[in-house]
């Protein structure tokens, strides 16, 4: 029998993991609403560039833009950054 090796995820690892579950989620949800970027922006009061990182997983929102995201797509944080 072949030994598999587990590999430890860094904390940057993991934090690009849940940055991409989080950007494609958010991207899902705003489509889904029929949202620019520009739209969801002007209602997070950040630039539409934000938006765009968010969504490409250049950068992930900060746990108070989480919890406008949620209200603003009505779903759990849980559920943007799954």
């Amino acid at each position: 029998m072949r030994k598999v090796e587990l590999k430890t995820l860094s904390e940057a690892e993991l934090s690009r993991i849940l940055a991409a579950s989080c950007g494609d989620n958010s991207r899902q949800c705003r489509k889904e609403l029929h949202m620019t970027q520009e739209e969801l922006a002007q209602q997070l009061f950040v630039a539409q560039q934000t938006i765009h990182k968010w969504e490409n997983n250049i950068n992930e929102p900060s746990i108070e833009m989480l919890k406008k995201l949620k209200v603003i797509f009505s779903i759990s944080v849980d559920a943007l950054i799954q």
